[in-house]
């Protein structure tokens, strides 16, 4: 333990002298001289040493707008502003175009640089421009025997401070001469030494004041200014002969909203407000449109507009001419507000009805194809998907009912499963597609019949009116109408490749970049899963597919099944103030598949020997001969199992048909089953009347471990 000390300490100090020996000395004799300009970043300014060293440093303060570049009626303008320290340019900013008919307000507040004032419109234009006046020396701060003050001048219009000096401190032995000359500000007057000292400070007596003749300018003047005789005036001590007129009462504008109308609601759609103002001695300085009342009286919406959303809505309303974006039908009413120079005004309404659109789409719907087993699917595959274009989940309702009493919806799956059923039997089901008011979209009828092999299953499907089999459910034709009397604020648009082939490096991407908005989120999620394209051991939950997608939550998504099927997906986008919009996506997963080849049977043999299946070429890692058997029948009669072959023993002489049909992990192989026919005479087979074919088994998986 004591060795470890050791070699640590001796560690620390050379670590300590190496440090020491990489730091040079500061140079003993150095003085700090910080330069007089300015030093700055983003944030801060200071003065700075030719060694690196500041001082003075402090946040900029950032002063008024300074206009660059006035706003034209269809040319945008340019203002910043600067730190009123050190000059630095703290931030910039466009002055919208001004539009047609734009009249400029100048405010009544002064704007200054360093050597002029005047008054500017809200589009920048300045009026009134002209150098700065300063007025007499103010004092901060009186100079004492050794500190020094300080003083500065004002524009005497505006304020602005136009210069500033350093009074010196006056030394020691310093007697007060002060002014025989008042100085004053606009309360007060005084005698001022030369070093700042005040004496006989006091307040102004009268406007003008009575002892040192101060006048802020702004003396009521006489009821009328008259340069005639006195007794025709209504003023005293005037000698006039002809009393200044009263001025005339202003008349008030007149506003003109324009007319009222009626539009359809869209996507685009932007509504324009065209006003006017009319003043018969003046002119109009101000426009303000706002909305009075918003009344969704043209169908239903999630909620109505309130007048506060509406206004929010109207872009460049204080203008004549202002436009307006609704996302809503409904009955929108809307004022203008005119003012004129003398400050008078007038008020006009218009009524703008927005009516809902009517959306159409067509929709071909699909169905699996047949297959013989203990499940009969009616999944449906849409083309286009219904959810999009106006249409939303649950616009449109898909079930499936049998002449036994149940139904299938959405909810439970529409996979029908025959132990419903007494097999043999026949079952005749309906499928409907309504609207969620219950009018009925289209439906159709067809039969099923099931029977006992293998425990029960479903043997054949045949249309109702010919009784004829048939390969697949019939495709249903959908035109769907909607009346649409809201947009959503952000639109959802889900993609994907719509069919893939099972496998195991399977990824599907889920996009939804097309989306459109101020989206500020995106969730991916699975609506359903269905499994109609092969054989698997069990239908994936939601949450099980929702645990396969990567990356959920942002615009392009990935998911990687294992199992055959149709998944829907769904998107949801969220814009900045909350409002969303969904879409869905359908994709179909469809089995993997390997073919293996059963070679043709041409001679006889006593015993007829057909092979082992493991005996077959072409088997994989993905398919294994394991999962494939068969079944021989002699003249409809099934052999014992695992029957690899038939003896002609004890068969009675004549024609005898075989049939081999052919399994994957105990189903049917669809086309899966050949036949041959084969003489027999005396206990022996004497030859193949017809062949066993060579035949090709199309192997299909529908899950993956």
């Amino acid at each position: 333990m004591k060795t470890y000390k050791t070699i640590a300490y001796g560690l620390f100090a050379v670590i300590i002298a190496l440090s020491l020996a990489g730091c040079p000395d500061p140079d003993p004799t150095h003085t700090h001289d910080y330069g007089t300009e300015w030093k700055s970043n983003e944030t801060q300014h200071w003065h700075e040493c030719s060694c690196g060293d500041k001082t003075d440093v402090a946040d900029h303060t950032a002063g008024d707008w300074i206009v660059d570049q006035a706003a034209a009626a269809t040319t945008d303008g340019s203002k910043h502003k600067e730190c009123t320290v050190c000059g630095y340019e703290t931030e910039t900013e466009t002055i919208p175009a001004t539009g047609e008919g734009h009249v400029h307000d100048y405010s009544t507040e002064w704007k200054s640089n360093a050597t002029q004032h005047w008054h500017e419109c809200s589009c920048g234009e300045k009026t009134d421009v002209a150098d700065h006046t300063a007025g007499d020396w103010i004092v901060d701060q009186a100079a004492t025997a050794t500190i020094d003050g300080s003083r500065h001048k004002e524009c005497t219009d505006c304020g602005y401070e136009t210069e500033t000096e350093t009074i010196p401190a006056t030394g020691e032995g310093h007697t007060h001469d002060y002014s025989a000359e008042w100085s004053s500000n606009e309360t007060q007057h005084w005698h001022e030494c030369s070093c700042g000292d005040k004496t006989d400070a006091a307040d102004h007596s009268g406007d003008p004041c009575d002892i040192c003749g101060y006048t802020s300018g702004s003396q009521n003047p006489d009821i009328c200014e008259c340069n005639g005789i006195a007794e025709d005036c209504e003023c005293e001590d005037c000698d006039c002969e002809v009393c200044e007129e009263e001025p005339p009462v202003n008349q008030p504008p007149m506003a003109n909203a324009g007319t009222d109308k009626t539009v359809t609601l869209a996507g685009n759609l932007t509504i324009t407000l065209s006003g006017t103002g009319a003043d018969s001695d003046g002119n109009i300085t101000a426009y303000a449109w706002e909305c009075v009342s918003y009344t969704a009286d043209k169908g239903a919406v999630s909620a109505a507009y309130s007048k506060a959303q509406v206004d929010a809505l109207i872009a460049n309303a204080n203008t004549a001419t202002a436009t307006v974006a609704p996302r809503k039908a409904g009955t929108y009413v809307f004022k203008l507000t005119v003012t004129d120079n003398d400050g008078g005004s007038d008020t006009d309404a218009v009524t703008v009805v927005v009516e809902g659109y009517t959306a159409q789409k067509d929709v071909t719907v699909s169905f699996p194809a047949f297959v013989a087993g203990a499940t009969l699917s009616f999944a449906p595959t849409y083309t286009p998907a219904i959810i999009g274009d106006g249409f939303v989940d649950g616009d449109v309702i898909y079930t499936v009912t049998d002449d036994k009493g149940n139904t299938w919806d959405s909810a439970i799956g529409y996979n029908v499963s025959v132990t419903l059923y007494t097999n043999p039997t026949t079952v005749t089901f309906t499928q409907f597609y309504k609207y969620k008011n219950g009018t009925v979209i289209a439906s159709q009828n067809l039969m099923a019949s099931t029977s006992s092999i293998g425990g029960g299953r479903f043997s054949s499907i045949r249309d109702i009116n010919t009784n004829e089999s048939i390969p697949a459910f019939p495709s249903l034709n959908l035109h769907l109408e909607k009346t649409i009397t809201e947009l959503p604020p952000v639109s959802a648009h889900a993609q994907a490749e719509p069919t893939h082939t099972l496998a195991n490096d399977l990824t599907i991407t889920l996009d939804g970049t097309d989306s459109t908005g101020n989206i500020s989120a995106y969730a991916w999620e699975c609506v359903s899963y269905t499994a109609n394209q092969g054989a698997v051991s069990a239908e994936y939950t939601k949450a099980q597919v929702d645990a396969l997608i990567t990356n959920a939550n942002t615009a392009t998504a990935t998911v990687a099944p294992r199992k055959a099927g149709t998944y829907v997906f769904r998107l949801t986008v969220t814009g900045d103030d909350g409002e969303s919009d969904t879409d869905t996506v359908a994709v179909v997963v469809e089995p993997m598949t390997h073919t293996i080849t059963v070679p043709a049977i041409t001679t006889v043999a006593n015993p007829l020997n057909f092979g082992a299946v493991s005996a077959l070429t072409g088997w994989n890692s993905d398919f294994a001969s394991t999962d494939v058997t068969y079944t021989l029948t002699l003249d409809n009669v099934d052999q014992p199992a695992n029957t690899t072959s038939i003896s002609a023993v004890g068969i009675n002489n004549g024609a005898h048909t075989i049939i081999q049909t052919f399994y994957y992990k105990g189903n049917p192989v669809p086309n899966g089953s050949r036949s041959g026919t084969v003489g027999v005479m005396s206990n022996s087979f004497l030859a193949l009347t017809q062949n066993f074919i060579e035949l090709p088994l199309l192997l299909s998986k529908g899950e993956l471990p």
